[in-house]
């Protein structure tokens, strides 16, 4: 399988062939990288950046990225979470998924211990199988920069 790797800034990730750039703000900084399988895909990750840029070393935990997991959540009256995952692996990372009334919808925080990256998934539930390796896959594929 063909792939190709998106720098982030912060952090890479690779991605399979067919998927790619949907959306990508420019004038916001704050906005979120859409991508998918613009041909074929039923859903899309959007990926968010919170970029370390100095001062105090925030030296975020495991811990904290379960927390915002659970502010996202609340915030959107996401319940009764499932396919909770935790692992370190040079990257503190958090994910869980969710069913709302019609959407699966599946969130992530990650971080390298200054910089944070939310990624979202979110799809017709219906369908919530047919993409399950390729966006796990992507998502395990995230790498933060040494200089990030």
């Amino acid at each position: 399988m063909k792939t190709h790797v998106l720098d982030l800034g912060v952090c890479s990730i690779t991605l399979p062939e067919g998927w790619g750039v949907l959306s990508s703000d420019t004038d916001n900084v704050n906005a979120p990288l859409t991508i998918a399988d613009a041909e074929i895909g039923v859903g899309a990750l959007q990926i968010s950046v919170a970029k370390y840029k100095g001062g105090v070393l925030p030296n975020v935990t495991s811990t904290q990225l379960s927390e915002l997991l659970d502010d996202f959540s609340n915030k959107r009256h996401l319940k009764d979470p499932f396919d909770g995952q935790s692992q370190l692996n040079g990257k503190c990372l958090v994910g869980q998924s969710f069913h709302d009334g019609e959407e699966f919808i599946r969130v992530w925080y990650a971080s390298n211990g200054k910089s944070i990256v939310l990624i979202t998934y979110v799809c017709d539930w219906i369908n919530k199988d047919i993409e399950s390796n390729m966006r796990e896959m992507i998502v395990a594929s995230m790498r933060f920069h040494d200089a990030s």
